[in-house]
């Protein structure tokens, strides 16, 4: 994908309802020629029945042709994780 200049990734992530066991990592990472993940920011997620609203600033990729990866690992027991991650997007 090529990033447009001034771009950012935005989205709205949480724990499903009732999932009080819900605890992850989510990560935007891109990937460029080279082949290697390089992590731009990343998140904690836990079940406290509240979303998190994520407005990153991607112009440092402005103008690069590069794959973005989206990344949720467990933090523990992975029983209870479930997550929303609701209109992720990249906009100019």
């Amino acid at each position: 994908m090529l990033i447009p200049n001034n771009a950012k990734f935005t989205t709205i992530l949480g724990c499903k309802k009732g999932n009080l066991g819900c605890d992850v990592e989510f990560s935007l990472t891109y990937q460029d020629g080279s082949g290697a993940l390089q992590e731009v920011e990343s998140w904690r997620e836990m079940h406290n029945g509240e979303f998190q609203r994520i407005n990153v600033d991607l112009s440092s990729l402005g103008g690069r042709q590069v794959k973005i990866v989206l990344i949720v690992r467990s933090l523990g027991s992975s029983s209870g994780d479930v997550i929303h991650l609701l209109k992720p997007m990249i906009q100019p």
